[in-house]
């Protein structure tokens, strides 16, 4: 669908939140970590989560972006896994991990 939007490395949910409330759908929102790492990491992606998902966004846990096609297209309904782009834009935010810097690196 063109109007569809992927934001990967988006640490709380927050500038998905936002981008959402501009789009009014058509956002798959993804974390890397699981929905209970998330609660534990950012204490404000509960309610960013909420947002999401009042504004008719997804949010898919445990996406990799470095492994899309393992950690997201068995996530996504079967009508995106066609062979046409699931797609429009991809949002790929600074990445973030809890590794330091040097695995924030070999990320880019």
């Amino acid at each position: 669908p063109s109007s569809h939007v992927l934001v990967v490395g988006d640490g709380d949910l927050s500038f998905s939140a936002a981008l959402a409330s501009e789009l009014r759908g058509g956002l798959v929102a993804t974390t890397v970590e699981s929905a209970d790492e998330l609660q534990q990491c950012y204490t404000g992606a509960a309610g960013n989560i909420k947002l999401l998902q009042c504004s008719g966004a997804s949010v898919l846990h445990g996406v990799d972006a470095t492994a899309l096609t393992e950690t997201l297209l068995p996530q996504l309904p079967c009508t995106a896994r066609g062979d046409s782009p699931a797609f429009s834009r991809i949002v790929f935010n600074f990445p973030h991990t809890s590794g330091g810097l040097k695995r924030q690196r070999g990320l880019l």
